[in-house]
């Protein structure tokens, strides 16, 4: 039983996140967000919300938490509306967890009809795998070289940035410069990948094992810049 009070706290924390929609291009969720089964209900009522407007997520940590909890496991097909980008970003455990809170992988498959999924790793493998005919399956793989050290935050980092270069995938889209294809889409979160391997092999070649996550953010800049001047003289 919910009581009334919990009720109304899910439904001022829904309304003041949707409430924003509309100033937002995409919608990450799950760097920093904890375990609360309060937080959790008011989390799973933003992302049907967030489908229902084609308005893009990125789904990290505890929201990955929040897919292989029973109620919520087929919620990213939920919405009469599945046509919106959801950008999945585990890492070998959380992957793990997805696949034991299904029976099966057709059913898992099901339920990740249409997503893209970034198994984060040595190399990170970008997938959009889909069991209808709306899309061909795609997969990337970024074997760019990362850094030495594991260190907490790194993944909120990457977080950030596949939410930059979905943000920016949908601007070109709006302004029909190309973007928010299928395959597109899949290039974009690739990119990220590299762009943030490229930063933490920069970061630990400055600060070794001291490096943390705020050092790898200061070098995002500079790398997006490279890889722009890159990507222009071949043109």
């Amino acid at each position: 039983h919910v009581s009334t009070t919990t009720t109304k706290l899910i439904e001022n924390m829904v309304s003041k996140v949707t409430s924003l929609f509309d100033r937002m291009h995409v919608l990450i969720i799950g760097p920093g967000l904890g375990r609360d089964p309060i937080v959790l209900r008011a989390v799973a009522q933003i992302i049907i919300r967030a489908r229902e407007v084609n308005l893009p997520l990125i789904l990290d940590a505890d929201a990955l938490y929040l897919l292989t909890l029973e109620p919520y496991r087929h919620i990213l097909q939920s919405s009469k509306n599945n046509d919106g980008v959801v950008v999945l970003t585990p890492n070998v455990m959380e992957y793990r967890r997805l696949e034991q809170a299904f029976e099966n992988e057709d059913e898992l498959k099901k339920a990740l009809d249409g997503v893209i999924v970034i198994q984060k790793g040595h190399h990170d493998t970008v997938t959009a795998a889909t069991t209808t005919a709306r899309e061909s399956s795609m997969m990337m793989i970024c074997e760019e070289i990362g850094g030495l050290k594991r260190s907490g935050g790194i993944g909120d980092v990457l977080a950030g940035t596949l939410g930059a270069f979905v943000a920016w995938n949908q601007i070109l889209a709006s302004k029909n410069k190309g973007g928010s294809s299928h395959d597109w889409m899949v290039a974009s979160c690739w990119s990220a990948c590299c762009a943030v391997k490229k930063a933490t092999r920069i970061a630990f070649e400055k600060k070794k094992r001291a490096m943390t996550a705020p050092d790898i953010l200061e070098e995002i800049g500079t790398v997006l810049d490279d890889m722009a001047s890159d990507v222009d003289s071949k043109l």
